[in-house]
């Protein structure tokens, strides 16, 4: 006979494995975390803890355990951390494997041509898209609908080859290039890529009267510095008094940093923001700092952009050297 003071133990070892494997259960089903865009692994869940790994958009971590605190604990390789369910995506092994066998034979298979699209773009155009690259042999990742930097990367590789100016945006020509179709026969979209010869009227954007929400958080844009004429491409980190943004790459620090000589600075530079078939006057400065999303665009933080009556959080008062500089920006044309 057992004695009852081990059956008890027993009874309570067995229960701490049934709440150990129904823990478990909660991603047995092979769970992965797709990055929708750069992401940092950390030691702990928290955006203050360490980072471990930057992990690219589109690359795929294995769930460990879901969390209850906005966190995911991830395998990637060797390295096991957590990431924000800010910038994943959850998807299973099965709906990956049936994503690659839903793939086409052929650009023909996929019928008439997607819309233009861009870094950061999401949905069913962008899946037809990276179909198309992956038939041509320019992707070798996932077809998610997520135009990420792998797809990017995709792209530029394609406009190249075709002796294209190579920006990684899917414009016009290179959707009727790759889909083999007629101007006519791709579809119309609100993006067009600068450089294309489209002149835009140049909009004074009121931050106070629709502004702050015109663009929104995680929104890739292009820059145009007035004074040099110098473009480059960034991305919004958020914005309450006006907006704050980073580079997107080394590449377009690079660019930035040049429109101040080769040295950060305070001062503030009028320039042109491209965004959704749009342009609109505002004024930045060169000077990084506070917070950040991207760890690798060789960029230690932030940089401030300012529009019509726009507020700087120290006063929080509008900057009469910006709104000089939005003034001068709203009388240039892209």
């Amino acid at each position: 006979m057992i004695h009852p003071r081990y059956r008890v133990t027993a009874m309570l070892a067995a229960a701490a494995l049934v709440i150990i494997a129904l823990g478990a259960s909660a991603y047995a089903e092979d769970k992965y975390a797709v990055a929708v865009e750069n992401v940092i692994i950390r030691t702990k869940p928290s955006k203050e803890s360490d980072g471990q790994k930057s992990v690219k958009a589109g690359q795929k971590m294995e769930i460990l355990d879901g969390g209850t605190t906005g966190w995911l604990r991830v395998k990637y390789g060797v390295i096991i951390g957590y990431v924000s369910r800010d910038y994943v995506k959850v998807t299973t092994a099965s709906a990956i494997k049936a994503a690659a066998a839903s793939e086409v034979g052929s650009i023909a298979e996929l019928g008439a041509a997607p819309a233009p699209s861009k870094e950061g773009d999401r949905g069913a155009d962008v899946t037809k898209l990276q179909q198309a690259l992956k038939v041509a042999g320019y992707y070798k990742d996932n077809c998610d609908g997520i135009y990420g930097e792998n797809t990017v990367a995709a792209v530029k590789a394609f406009q190249k080859a075709r002796a294209m100016s190579v920006d990684g945006v899917a414009g016009p020509g290179t959707i009727r290039i790759l889909f083999d179709v007629p101007a006519s026969a791709v579809a119309a979209s609100a993006t067009v890529k600068a450089g294309s010869g489209v002149k835009y009227a140049t909009i004074k954007l009121d931050w106070n009267k629709g502004g702050a929400s015109a663009i929104p958080k995680g929104a890739n844009f292009k820059i145009k510095d007035v004074r040099s004429g110098r473009v480059f491409n960034a991305r919004c980190l958020y914005g309450t008094n006006h907006m704050d943004a980073e580079p997107l790459t080394k590449e377009d620090t690079e660019l930035m940093k040049k429109c101040y000589g080769g040295a950060w600075s305070w001062a503030r530079r009028p320039i042109l923001m491209l965004y959704g078939g749009k342009v609109y006057a505002a004024s930045m400065n060169g000077m990084p700092h506070g917070g950040q999303s991207i760890y690798n665009n060789g960029f230690d933080g932030q940089f401030c952009i300012h529009f019509l009556n726009s507020r700087t959080h120290g006063t929080d008062k509008v900057d009469e050297a910006h709104q000089a500089c939005v003034n001068e920006a709203a009388k240039a044309s892209w």
